[in-house]
Order: C-alpha cells, then structure tokens, then sequence
C-alpha cells in the first residue's frame, strides 16, 4: 500500500499500544520496528503483476494471499469445487440436450442456428468437415463416456439403446481413419468396457449384448482396409464406409494419423479374439519409427505413406499432425505392458528434448527463458519456425506420465498465460512476435487435459483456479443459442462459429468435470486406467487379463535412464506445496514478458 495510507494507521497503533505493565516505551520500539521490517517487506518485488495471481483473483480473489516468503498461494474451499463442478455438469447437459434435442441422429450441432450438422455431400473436398463426420451419430458415440463420468446413468443406458438399435456403418461417406478410430471406434469400445465392469454396478445395461462391440468390430473391419491396401503399412489416410480405399485418394498422410491407433485396434483385436487389428497398428508404428532420421533421431510430422518421404520441409514437432503419436506410444506402453514400445518412446524423447527443447535448462528453479518446444527441420534440427499450436498443450500430459512433472508444469504455465490473454486458446501462436497467428479456437481439450492430470499428481489448488478460470470463460465467451460454439477469432470474443465439436463433449467437459469431482469413479480407479487421445478411459488390468498375440520386434534398445523419468518430484509428500503457485516471482515475469502479457 501506499505510505499515506498504511502510515495514519501505523502511528495510531504506536499511540494505543501501551502494556499495563508500564513498559510503553519499549513495547512501542519493538512495535516500530515490527512495522519498519513489514514496510521492508512490502517494498520486494510480488508477483503483484502477474497473469497468475490475475488468474486466481479472478476466479476466487480472496483465496489468494501471499505467505511469509512472498509467494502466493491458492486455496479453493470444498464449497467451491462442488460449485464448480455443478457448473461443469450444467455445461455438459447443455451442449449435450442441444445436440439430442436440434441434431441427433446427425454427427454433430450447429449451436447457434440450432440444428445438425452432417457429411458435406455437395463438396466432396471439404475435409474440414468430411474427415470428421460420417453421418454415424458421432456426438452421441463421442459423449458416452462422458454420460458415464458425470453420473447420468439412465441416459447412457438410453444412449446405448439407440445406437445398439439406430447406428449403422453402412453409409455412403469418405473419412479419415484417424479421427473415426479415436472418435468412433474408441468410444464404443470405452463405452462397452464400461457397461460390462463389474466394479461399475450402476452403469449395467438390462438385457445388454455386447451390441457396442459389434459396432466397433464391424467398424475396425473396414477401417483396416487403409492398412491391409498400403505398400509400407503406414495406412492411407480416408476410406469410403462401403468401398474402402477411394481410387486416386491422396498418399500424404501425418504421423499422428497413421500412428495413433494402437489402443482402439489392441483393444478391439484382444476383444473378439483376432489379432489382425493389433498387428496392423504395431507395424505401421513400426513402419514410421524406421523413417526417423539417423542424424537427429527425429520424426517428421507429414509424409508420403508409399514411398516414407518427409513432406512439408520435413518438419517435426510436438503440435498438429505428431501429437498423438508420442503420447499413444507411451501409453501403449503401459497398457499392453510393452517395454519394447517403452524403449521406443525414451528413445524418441531424448531425440526431441535434445533438438526441440529451448529455454533454462532447470525449468522449476532455474532463471532465464522460459522453456518452449520448437518446430524444428528433421534432418538438421534447425529451427523451422516461429509458432506453437494448441494441440502441442497436451505434451504436458505426456511428460508428466513419463514422469517429467518439472517440465510439464512449465508447459502448462505457458498455455494458461496464453488462455488466461486471450480467455480461449488460439489456435497458434507465434511465440517469436507474441501474437497468435491463427485466430479461431474450436475449444480443444488439451490444456484441461493437461491441467487435470497436473491436479491429480501434485494436489496443488492452483490448477484447481486455472479449471475454474477455463470453465468461466467457456461460459461467458462460448455458451450460445442450445450448445457451445467454436470462437472465429480470438480478438473479438463476440465472433462465433457455428459448430459444437464432439471432442468439446467428449473431452473438455469430462477432464473438467473430473477435476472438480474427487470422489468420481474414474478418479477412484485412475491407476488402472488410460485416456485414448479422444479422452476414452481403457482398464489396463481387464486389458491385460486377455489373451495376449505373439509380440511384433522394433529392434529397439532397452529403456535407459535418457531425459525421460527421474524428475517426477512428489508434491504430495509435503501437504504445504499444494498451495503454492508453481514458478517463482522472477520466472511469472518471465513468462508473462514471453507470452505478450507484458513488455
């Protein structure tokens, strides 16, 4: 405070402060100084300026104080959590009622003009909309797991009913095999294990015969013609639901998407007793891992699936068409129990942390930049360009299961900046200008991906106020007419898009929700589970109780103690860290300096 208003103050309490004992004189000396080492106090830097305690007065102002040693702390009461997680569940039931009520049985809800959305038939080419829709129910199969977790038990028994009684895979639609695997595939296959866990009495379905498995089956047969019909294994990218393959369709295809697929095929394969699915998905991972560079070690992100070329400049990164394969082959890891897939991903991250890495070399306790992932040139390793995506957040979620919390901390801190700037993330930044570069966002779930994951590891309150934070500006930037719309730029906060994506149901909603309820069953059980990339839960342990197909050999060298592991320092085990915001005053400034929140 400022000295004219804490000094009227200060000098009143010298006059009034007189012990019965007589003692004024000292009493009143001890007091000054008292006072002298508080006014020293309050002259150090705080965190006063930044987005983080910003973020936290905002969501919950009088929670935040600042402790002894001048960092601040975030408490949310349990009040709070519950309200919050009301708040979530209301979310969810209205873009969810919108979809059933304005859409249904289309894939997806136009939530401003309230109606549903399909197949773009008129412009074959549009694959914005074409890879993702294929005029099978997609909002209902991606939000089944998501009934699941926020408790509306009779409406997932409902919702299995139609699609047992409605779904069919029969269409006249060209897809991308990637997005009907983690979407489609993936959610009926969670869905399936979920209405047949014996731990999960309240979600049985009367009468239930397995009919989500023989979807998922009927679809996993002809998505495997994208492999069955590829010279390399690497599958192409779209197949037409009744032809397969589409003559003449286009050969380049991403590392994500032809990667990624692993869990959704091994669990369907190990299900219905056929190991033709799994072994398509190894040895197309296996067909990609042999492309990466002898020089760097690493892997570009598009790619020609006949010949193995690396398209684009040979670009590699962490973003839009490579996520999903780093974090799908270390969660294949742990889930089929595969250290050879393990060897593959340590391998990898070593490659990635040595050339793509940038910033202070001690993220936690180190001054300097703060740490960024670059987009870098394959063969070389040189810097490519200047832009991060908002897929690349949910690289935290990654790190902190191969057991770098350290690291996936300071990437979550630079996409909270960024969302906390411009309420919902942009689409890419350019962290060179500090300014976004692609403007809309279709209200991803990486970053509360990321977030809950933190949350669940460290205990710490902060990421309770960033889910808050995220769950406030959805509803005042996104909430439209019976759904959530997708933000057209991210400088007018007003310029909505009209669509509703099913991973905003799928995914966003439920990490969000699953933050706020500690006592969900999924929170209960999360050592024995796996999130697909669509945020489908998978038991590990009925995974593994299946009967296991003979192993595929990627010539991979056992795990070593690489960058990978040996960070992961337990929060947990001291209760008064929990509290704390992560990063430093001087490292809070740093990142708001690096992500345009301040000069």
């Amino acid at each position: 405070l400022p000295w004219r208003q804490w000094a009227p103050a200060a000098a009143s309490m010298l006059r009034l402060a007189a012990p019965p004992s007589g003692h004024a004189f000292f009493f009143r000396l001890q007091l000054l100084l008292l006072l002298l080492l508080l006014a020293v106090w309050a002259s150090f830097p705080r965190p006063s300026g930044s987005v983080y305690e910003q973020l936290l007065r905002d969501s919950l102002g009088r929670t935040v104080y600042p402790d002894s040693g001048g960092r601040y702390r975030a408490w949310m009461p349990a009040s709070e959590r519950l309200r919050y997680r009301r708040l979530v569940r209301d979310m969810f039931a209205f873009g969810y009622d919108g979809y059933m009520r304005h859409a249904f049985p289309a894939d997806e809800l136009n939530p401003i003009l309230c109606r549903g959305r399909g197949p773009d038939r008129a412009n074959p080419d549009n694959i914005n909309i074409n890879d993702v829709l294929g005029d099978y129910s997609l909002g209902l199969v991606d939000s089944l797991t998501t009934l699941a977790v926020v408790g509306n038990v009779s409406e997932f028994r409902r919702a299995v009913s139609l699609l047992a009684d409605r779904l069919s895979f029969d269409t006249n639609s060209t897809v991308q095999t990637f997005e009907a695997g983690i979407r489609v595939l993936g959610g009926l296959l969670s869905a399936h294990l979920l209405a047949t866990d014996s731990r999960l009495p309240e979600l049985r379905i009367p009468g239930y015969g397995d009919q989500l498995l023989l979807l998922a089956r009927d679809l996993a047969n002809r998505l495997l013609v994208a492999f069955d019909r590829s010279p390399t294994g690497i599958p192409h990218p779209r197949v037409h639901l009744q032809r397969g393959v589409p003559e003449g369709g286009r050969l380049d295809t991403n590392l994500a998407g032809a990667g990624s697929l692993l869990l959704e095929f091994a669990t369907v394969g190990r299900l219905v007793g056929d190991p033709t699915f799994e072994g398509a998905a190894r040895r197309a991972v296996s067909a990609l891992w042999d492309l990466r560079s002898r020089v760097t070690g690493l892997l570009g992100s598009s790619l020609n699936l006949t010949d193995g070329r690396w398209l684009h400049e040979g670009l590699s990164g962490l973003g839009a068409g490579s996520d999903s394969f780093y974090e799908i082959l270390l969660k294949s890891a742990v889930y089929l129990d595969d250290p050879q897939l393990g060897a593959l991903f340590s391998q990898s991250m070593d490659s990635v942390a040595w050339h793509q890495r940038a910033g202070r070399t001690d993220c936690l306790n180190g001054l300097g930049q703060h740490p960024i992932w670059l987009n870098t040139e394959v063969r070389t390793g040189h810097l490519a360009n200047s832009w991060c995506d908002a897929l690349q957040a949910s690289w935290g979620a990654v790190l902190l299961l191969a057991g770098r919390l350290d690291e996936a901390i300071c990437l979550h801190a630079y996409f909270a900046n960024l969302m906390h700037r411009y309420k919902l993330l942009p689409e890419r930044f350019n962290w060179r200008h500090r300014q976004p570069e692609v403007l809309f966002s279709p209200l991803r779930p990486e970053l509360a991906e990321t977030n809950y994951f933190l949350y669940r590891a460290t205990g710490n309150h902060f990421f309770l106020h960033v889910g808050a934070a995220m769950v406030d500006n959805l509803n005042k930037y996104a909430k439209s007419t019976c759904g959530y719309a997708t933000l057209h730029n991210v400088h007018n906060l007003t310029d909505l898009e009209d669509r509703q994506e099913s991973f905003f149901l799928a995914e966003t909603v439920k990490y969000l929700y699953l933050l706020f309820d500690e006592t969900n069953w999924a929170n209960r059980m999360e050592t024995d589970l796996i999130f697909t990339t669509e945020g489908h839960p998978l038991s590990i342990a009925r995974f593994r109780s299946l009967a296991r197909p003979a192993g595929f050999d990627f010539n991979a060298t056992p795990p070593a103690a690489g960058w990978s592991g040996g960070a992961c320092h337990n929060f947990n085990s001291d209760r008064r860290l929990r509290h704390l915001l992560p990063l430093s005053t001087a490292q809070w400034v740093e990142l708001d300096r690096a992500t345009g929140l301040s000069d």
